[in-house]
């Protein structure tokens, strides 16, 4: 689904690259869990890159025989869990601790003493 998303985005940006369009689709900047949920919530859409979502969204949920309530669902909890996981995959990375409920970082100084 997410790969989709990112396809339709690079078409769109394969469209605009000669126009005067200034929209930039990128997935990193504009696939947003606050998006996710302005969709969820019923909140009116006046930018496209919402509305392409939206739409891919609703496309997808058709294709899977799912309501597009219970796709949303499914994104927001891997959006949720790919956050998570970022957190330990940090924690394991750095020199230090974090915590993944408060996402605070915990830096342990070296044993120093002679």
């Amino acid at each position: 689904m997410i790969e989709q998303i990112n396809e339709e985005f690079q078409r769109k940006n394969e469209e605009n690259k000669n126009t005067s369009f200034s929209t930039s689709y990128i997935l990193k900047n504009n696939y947003l869990k606050n998006v996710l949920k302005n969709i969820k919530s019923g909140t009116t859409m006046h930018d496209g890159i919402t509305k392409l979502i939206n739409n891919m969204i609703g496309k997808f949920s058709n294709e899977a025989k799912l309501s597009i309530n219970e796709v949303l669902e499914l994104l927001l909890n891997k959006t949720k869990r790919n956050y998570t996981a970022h957190g330990y995959i940090e924690g394991f990375i750095c020199p230090g601790s974090i915590d993944t409920t408060t996402r605070i970082f915990t830096v342990t100084a070296p044993n120093t003493a002679v």
